[in-house]
């Protein structure tokens, strides 16, 4: 039995189906090719505007100066940030919705309960309101004084990666910085570099290597006068 012929038209139009089939399948797989670049483009746009505004972010870097930022203290006192660490001291910011903060309070109130004797100031700075860091102190018990900017929307302060951990000398210039969470030896060089700032306050006073004449700045944990 011989079998049908394909009327002439009829292959032509299909023909023109298959073309028109495939050309939309090309087409297709091109739109979606340039929307897959334009996210991979935007991506890395995101990536590198993220490591920048980190960069300016983490602003308190080693050399600067505590800025005059407004805070408020447990008791509703205020102050700016500088006024906190003039003589030099410790700063670590943290948030409410921050778990490494939280797991940090022990460490920090242990180095805040080391050195408060000897003159060091350890000041928690919480990067949100004045009442929500009331409440986080309620709920977490904090052994250290825990203040909050006063209007974390203006704030000069702006940091990206918490918590971050400063410490400051006298003048309220940051002498080094701890990113992140703080494991058992970055804690130890903390206490070390707290450590050398107190020896090197201890030597200024006592004039055995400095003239206490010739310098300005104040020794960490310290006064003009030498007192605490």
């Amino acid at each position: 039995m011989s079998s049908a012929r394909i009327p002439e038209w009829a292959s032509s139009a299909l023909t023109l189906v298959i073309a028109a089939g495939a050309a939309f399948l090309i087409w297709s797989l091109a739109a979606e090719n340039r929307q897959l670049n334009a996210e991979i483009t935007d991506l890395y746009a995101e990536r590198n505007s993220l490591q920048e505004t980190t960069a300016l972010q983490l602003s308190l870097a080693e050399g600067e100066t505590v800025p005059d930022t407004p805070v408020v203290g447990p008791a509703g006192e205020t102050a700016t940030l500088s006024e906190l660490v003039t003589r030099g001291g410790v700063i670590a910011f943290l948030t409410t919705t921050c778990p490494y903060c939280q797991e940090m309070l022990p460490v920090w109130a242990q180095v805040s309960e080391q050195y408060a004797a000897r003159g060091v100031p350890f000041v928690g700075v919480m990067l949100d309101t004045a009442a929500a860091t009331r409440q986080y102190v309620t709920e977490h018990s904090v052994e250290f004084p825990l203040w909050a900017l006063a209007d974390p929307a203006t704030a000069d302060v702006k940091v990206a990666i918490v918590p971050y951990t400063l410490l400051v000398e006298g003048g309220a210039v940051v002498r080094d910085t701890w990113p992140g969470f703080l494991d058992p030896t970055e804690t130890a060089m903390l206490a070390a570099a707290l450590d050398d700032e107190l020896f090197a306050a201890q030597q200024m006073l006592s004039g055995s290597s400095v003239d206490p004449d010739c310098c300005e700045a104040t020794a960490l944990g310290t006064d003009a006068t030498g007192g605490q």
